[in-house]
């Protein structure tokens, strides 16, 4: 003799572990987008924090070329050429 199998008992039974695991689901989703949100922000402030440091320092678009005094120089003011 076979046994009945009582479908609605199973399910009854297996509805609170089905219900748990989508909960389950549902609850680390929003964790994943919470972290998601809080990654984005910290990832604007930061690039907000480096450009306004960029911002603060005053541009030095030309290097400061060194006093060489005696030493060479291919610059023509600093050779003199002589008149011919």
């Amino acid at each position: 003799m076979t046994g009945q199998h009582d479908v609605r008992l199973q399910f009854a039974l297996a509805e609170p572990v089905l219900d748990s695991m989508t909960l389950r689901r549902e609850v680390q989703e929003k964790i994943r987008a919470a972290e998601d949100w809080n990654n984005l922000l910290l990832e604007n402030a930061a690039l907000m924090d480096m450009r306004l440091h960029m911002w603060s320092k005053p541009l030095t678009v030309f290097k400061k070329i060194p006093d060489l005094g005696s030493q060479l120089s291919f610059w023509f003011e600093n050779n003199p050429v002589s008149e011919r």
